[in-house]
């Protein structure tokens, strides 16, 4: 499928494209014997869509005239946005599940270990100051 198969012309100082309202223009001037369905099963299984914005009867351009093109696209339906929009979903609700995960896991790990490390190093402290390793010079503790 080659070619331009919809345009409109239009002096408005802005332009809302709406892939629905068009499709369901069909069939237009550029494709008379495509249908509305074929239009839509084109638009969202052919992958080369591009919109093309230009000027051609812009004042003094001759052929070099302004155009832009859009990226390549699809039009998919609702259905397809709302799948979409559930993985999403999912995607972050599984990312979220492994954080706090990582966190708990941390939590009780991490903590426990800081607490048995204080205790053990106090423990030595005392048993240092017990033995006699510890003196005291006017008023500071010496190891």
């Amino acid at each position: 499928m080659d070619g331009v198969v919809w345009e409109t012309n239009t002096t408005a100082l802005e332009y809302i494209f709406n892939p629905g309202k068009v499709l369901d223009s069909f069939p237009t001037p550029q494709a008379p014997r495509m249908t509305r369905e074929e239009a839509w099963y084109n638009a969202s299984q052919y992958r080369g869509n591009v919109l093309i914005i230009s000027q051609p009867e812009a004042v003094g351009m001759g052929d070099n005239f302004p155009l832009a093109l859009s990226q390549q696209f699809t039009v998919q339906s609702d259905v397809v946005e709302d799948y979409i929009q559930t993985q999403i979903d999912i995607s972050r609700q599984t990312e979220y599940n492994k954080w706090r995960l990582g966190v708990s896991i941390g939590l009780g790990i991490g903590l426990p270990s800081l607490v048995v490390a204080a205790a053990l190093t106090a423990q030595a402290l005392a048993q240092r100051r017990a033995d006699g390793d510890v003196g005291v010079q006017n008023g500071n503790t010496l190891f």
